[in-house]
């Protein structure tokens, strides 16, 4: 019996019917295999299958193939055995650990970069677990023709929630919407307390204490106790490990886990990671290159209290008792905004121990591009704006770190930036860190009268001349500028 045939066999009789109409990709990969049954090859290249270009019924039957693909290969339309190969662009090495720091300007879209790495993680993660039909539901819930928008990015399950409750009404046979999002739900649920995910903004007083960890006192109904309270880094460290040990001692699609750490310049980074800056050093599998000795409260708590425990004995025979070592599992992504001038110097050895990837300003093919600003009821556009002032500011300071990213700002109302808020975020911070120490000597921060003659203004002036914001943007914006 060929593919198709038994194809043909497994459909319902009802549905082999519509197979003359369904055109490509189906019958190119039933066409494609008919000599060779590699149905794992199959798996890979449905996969692959590019949605866009796909009408609703072809997407439909494309989603039906994958489960007689899976129930090929796995018994059952459950693909739990399938695993993804984890593609992205940013890994740097061999193992696929990413440990990289975003730069740029404000409004740039760094913490996106972030948020896109975590939701191919919870994409794959999902597609890989033992949810029945999780292959299947998550490539409907990546369909954003069904659900308006992209699922992956929400770490909030309250949210999710909410938008279930507008799937309802949707066929569960031919678009099961509800379903896959119901059970991704139950997902997250499940798997929330193995913090994953993790993630951090630094800031001037903070410090390895509340990075790794420490002793602090609580209140019991035996008085006062003292124990080890875990913070971020530890977190994510012992459930990298358990990750990485649960999976057969190996790093795969789906066990990632990363630390985010979000302004990274804003804080004393040699103060808060202390000795475990020796850790950032990776070896070309993807662990430390060198151990270090973990603090006794850390130690004690890895053995004792963590998620850890259940794997203890594996893990002390790849790490050792009280020892620290970064599996290759575990992801460091961080942001920094290079208009902030850090407040502590991040020395050359830790910068190297980190890839970097700087994010530039750009409008191709974003939102961004179709914001409008609304001065007393004259619109004009923030992209014109943005390349406009951008020029000055490189002008006027010789460099590109003050200037504005394409998300600076985000509109009031649909596309729409209100005045007021223009004033108070976009204006103001060009004043404040641009033109106030220019003022009079290049400031940008100038209009003309009638005569030719050139007016510096201040902010202030903005709030006491009404009409002074639209004649500064005529002026700005002129064709001839």
């Amino acid at each position: 019996m060929t593919l198709r045939e038994e194809y043909k066999t497994w459909l319902p009789k009802h549905d082999v019917q519509t197979m003359s109409y369904l055109g490509n990709p189906i019958k190119d990969l039933l066409d494609s295999y008919e000599e060779h049954h590699d149905f794992k090859q199959i798996k890979q290249d449905i996969t692959n299958v590019d949605r866009t270009l796909l009408n609703k019924d072809q997407k439909s039957w494309l989603n039906k193939f994958s489960d007689f693909i899976n129930e090929k290969i796995y018994g059952s339309t459950d693909s739990s055995h399938f695993r993804p190969v984890r593609q992205n662009s940013l890994e740097t090495n061999t193992t696929g650990t990413i440990q990289i720091i975003f730069f740029g300007a404000p409004g740039t879209g760094k913490s996106y970069k972030v948020n896109s790495i975590l939701a191919e993680q919870r994409k794959n993660s999902f597609a890989s677990s033992d949810t029945a039909k999780s292959m299947h539901y998550a490539e409907v819930l990546s369909d954003k023709n069904y659900v308006d928008c992209n699922i992956w990015i929400i770490d909030d399950y309250g949210i999710l929630e909410k938008k279930l409750v507008t799937f309802e009404s949707d066929d569960k046979v031919s678009n099961p919407r509800h379903s896959a999002l119901r059970a991704y739900i139950e997902f997250i649920k499940k798997n929330k307390d193995e913090y994953r995910e993790n993630r951090v903004t630094f800031h001037p007083d903070y410090d390895y204490a509340q990075f790794v960890g420490a002793y602090k006192p609580k209140k019991g109904s035996d008085g006062i106790t003292y124990s080890f309270v875990p913070q971020v880094f530890a977190k994510a460290y012992a459930a990298a490990w358990k990750q990485y040990v649960a999976a057969g001692n190996a790093s795969t699609a789906n066990n990632q886990v990363y630390l985010v750490i979000e302004e990274i310049n804003r804080g004393n980074c040699a103060q808060i990671f202390g000795d475990i800056f020796q850790l950032l050093d990776r070896d070309s599998e993807g662990f430390s290159q060198y151990a270090i000795d973990a603090d006794c409260d850390f130690a004690t708590w890895l053995k004792e209290d963590s998620i850890l425990k259940t794997v203890w004995n594996d893990y002390e025979t790849k790490v050792g008792d009280g020892k620290l070592k970064l599996p290759p599992n575990l992801n460091i992504l961080a942001t920094m905004n290079t208009s902030d001038q850090s407040l502590f110097p991040m020395d050359s050895a830790f910068k190297r121990r980190f890839d970097w990837e700087y994010v530039p300003i750009s409008f191709d093919g974003k939102d961004a591009a179709n914001y409008l600003i609304d001065i007393d009821g004259s619109q004009c556009s923030w992209q014109k704006f943005v390349e406009t002032v951008n020029e000055k500011i490189l002008t006027l300071t010789e460099s590109e770190d003050k200037q504005l990213g394409e998300f600076f700002i985000k509109p009031d109302n649909g596309n729409v930036i209100s005045k007021n808020r223009f004033l108070g975020k976009v204006m103001f911070y060009l004043w404040n860190e641009i033109c106030k120490d220019e003022h009079k000597n290049g400031s940008f921060f100038r209009t003309k009268d009638e005569s030719g003659k050139v007016n510096y203004f201040t902010f202030q002036d903005l709030y006491r001349d009404a009409g002074l914001l639209k004649r500064f943007m005529d002026e700005l914006l002129k064709k001839d500028t």
